[in-house]
């Protein structure tokens, strides 16, 4: 399995009946790849398709390919973050809570969301959501995301929602 970070080594071999005079290495046709004593090495940074072509060249200046295709999976999750304004995780009833998510990842998000309690909440342009917390209890506030491979992470804020005394004392007065 190849690693983003590791190498990829890739065996070459040409012949002619006459005589070869260079072989040549070419990654994703944009980069050469050295190659000494039939070996070429190279480096992974991102996952992807990496398509080698090696081309050889006899003394008389015939060419021939051959090609070998490598998949480096992206085995990498995705990162979030959560933050909510106000920042308390106790709140009363009917207080409303600005929550933020960012995410990024090694080659990018597909997919995100924020939800409440399991449901998909609307996000804005920014990742946001505004969210009242109508009743007393406890919700789960998940941002998630997901990158094409189907890496998945998730950030939880967990809130408890109190009761909101609304009603005014009663207050009597009498004389003795």
């Amino acid at each position: 399995v190849f690693q983003v970070g590791g190498s990829i080594e890739v065996a070459v071999k040409a012949s002619d009946n006459i005589g070869i005079s260079s072989v040549a290495l070419r990654v994703n046709t944009v980069g050469y790849v050295w190659v000494v004593g039939g070996k070429g090495s190279y480096k992974v940074s991102k996952p992807g398709t990496y398509v080698f072509v090696a081309t050889g060249t006899d003394t008389s200046n015939n060419k021939s390919t051959a090609s070998l295709t490598v998949v480096v999976p992206d085995e990498e999750d995705p990162v979030g973050t959560l933050t909510g304004y106000p920042s308390a995780t106790s709140v009363l009833e009917g207080t409303s809570v600005q929550y933020t998510a960012t995410f990024r990842d090694n080659v990018g998000v597909v997919k995100k969301g924020i939800t409440v309690n399991g449901v998909e909440q609307a996000m804005d342009a920014y990742n946001r959501i505004t969210y009242k917390f109508e009743d007393m209890g406890r919700y789960v506030v998940t941002a998630w995301a997901e990158d094409a491979a189907g890496n998945r992470t998730e950030t939880i804020i967990e809130m408890t929602v109190a009761y909101r005394d609304l009603t005014a004392p009663e207050v009597n007065v009498t004389h003795n």
